[in-house]
């Protein structure tokens, strides 16, 4: 046991690099009542309002807001490739923070897209996974690049 854990101690892959996820989910949802500056956001080919609307039936709604009734389904807004990723750094700490866009402020909840959480159905179409709060699997809806 001493010779597994000593080795385990000490090994040097011998090389690594870092997983470079292809790109984030954003989570969306409306601010009532902000009282604080806020960042704009950066993508206007991305309406947040719109993304808002598409995810409201997944997202815990704290502020009471209900949902508009919708044939549409609902899922997680995922942006592909270096916009994705660069915002990341945009939203320190939690990944978390408000944005402008047009005369309405936002939540914006940014996460990778990482391979343990992302599922491909047999209809060939992806979904993520989440633990935690909004748990469970959810689809990808149709997201920018």
């Amino acid at each position: 046991m001493f010779s597994i854990l000593h080795f385990l101690q000490t090994y040097q892959p011998p090389s690594s690099h870092s997983y470079a996820a292809p790109g984030a989910v954003v989570l969306i949802r409306l601010y009532l009542a902000v009282n604080f500056p806020v960042m704009q956001w950066p993508y206007p080919d991305i309406s947040l309002q719109q993304v808002a609307v598409q995810e409201c039936q997944t997202l815990y709604n704290s502020q009471g807001d209900s949902c508009a009734v919708t044939n549409d389904f609902s899922g997680y807004f995922p942006i592909y490739g270096k916009r994705g990723t660069d915002l990341l750094p945009l939203l320190t700490g939690s990944q978390t923070g408000a944005m402008n866009q047009g005369d309405q402020t936002y939540a914006v909840l940014a996460r990778p897209l990482l391979p343990e959480n992302l599922l491909v159905q047999a209809d060939g179409k992806q979904w993520t996974e989440t633990f935690g709060m909004n748990g469970g699997k959810w689809p990808l809806l149709v997201g920018a690049h």
